[in-house]
């Protein structure tokens, strides 16, 4: 039997195995999907923990966006997540139609991770 995920095989969640039983993303995938959640979860959203999240509508959806302070926002966030031992490269771009686009490599527990939003 061939193994079947659901998605990208380097971002799947859940899949089936060669075995018939399920299998989950775990180490150096399950980091990076949990950075990428951590990344786009924004803050006051939860009701449960309003305490968790990027204030995306305080510092960086508004009219005049602080680059600096937005970036030290990501990065904080980022290293403060248990297994981030070190942030390698931080790249961080928004562009003229106000898409902002994220990408970084951290040294995490599991090895080398690579995200991109």
């Amino acid at each position: 039997m061939k193994s079947l995920y659901l998605g990208d095989s380097s971002r799947w969640d859940i899949g089936i195995g060669e075995d018939g039983n399920f299998v989950f993303i775990q180490d150096a995938n399950e980091l990076a999907q949990h950075l990428r959640n951590k990344l786009l979860f924004v803050w006051k959203e939860w009701r449960y923990n309003q305490e968790v999240g990027v204030p995306y509508y305080e510092y960086i959806l508004v009219g005049n966006p602080n680059i600096g302070l937005i970036e030290s926002i990501f990065k904080k966030e980022i290293l403060d997540t248990n297994e981030v031992e070190k942030l390698l490269e931080f790249e961080l771009i928004l562009n003229p139609n106000h898409i902002l686009n994220v990408y970084f490599v951290a040294i995490s527990i599991f090895g080398r991770v690579e995200v991109t939003i």
